[in-house]
């Protein structure tokens, strides 16, 4: 969260003047809003569409062919030694095959959960815009310990209030 106050904090000592000091505190409200809403609206359900569910299925079928391919193995082997198979062949080639339908049926299970965020209210996502800026603005004294320094939303509103 550190980082995150920095960023900030460049952002709000960018522009100069009392027209900047104006324009820095909604620009970067303004910013973080639309950052959160397209991130968790647009960016993380394309990710899960594009990113999760197919490398989970990828990956439950290398899983899927590499015990079949063992559990084949082992059959040859019994087969070339005339040994009758056991039900531990059988069940081997059974989880496997389940193992790589229920790495398939958890994808799509993850992937409606994540598009299930694109309905993700917006009302929170402000809320959450709103007390991360309040946060900033509340340590930004903390983090710039200077005589006479004024909280970022007290000096947009003398800002402001200069302007009119």
């Amino acid at each position: 969260m550190r980082r995150i106050a920095d960023l900030f904090d460049d952002v709000y000592a960018w522009p100069a003047g009392e027209l900047g000091r104006a324009v820095a505190v909604p620009m970067i409200v303004l910013g973080l809003i639309v950052l959160v809403r397209v991130a968790v609206h647009q960016v993380l359900p394309w990710l899960g569409r594009a990113a999760l569910g197919p490398s989970v299925r990828l990956a439950g079928a290398v899983l899927t062919i590499v015990v079949l391919t063992v559990e084949f193995v082992l059959t040859q082997v019994f087969r070339l030694l005339w040994l009758p198979l056991t039900p531990v062949h059988y069940a081997i080639g059974d989880l496997a095959v389940a193992g790589g339908a229920g790495a398939r049926r958890l994808a799509a299970a993850t992937v409606r959960q994540i598009d299930r965020l694109a309905r993700f209210s917006p009302f929170l996502l402000l809320a959450a815009a709103v007390a991360v800026v309040v946060w900033w603005n509340g340590g930004y004294c903390d983090r710039h310990p200077a005589t006479g320094c004024t909280a970022p939303a007290v000096a947009w509103v003398d800002a402001v209030g200069a302007l009119w």
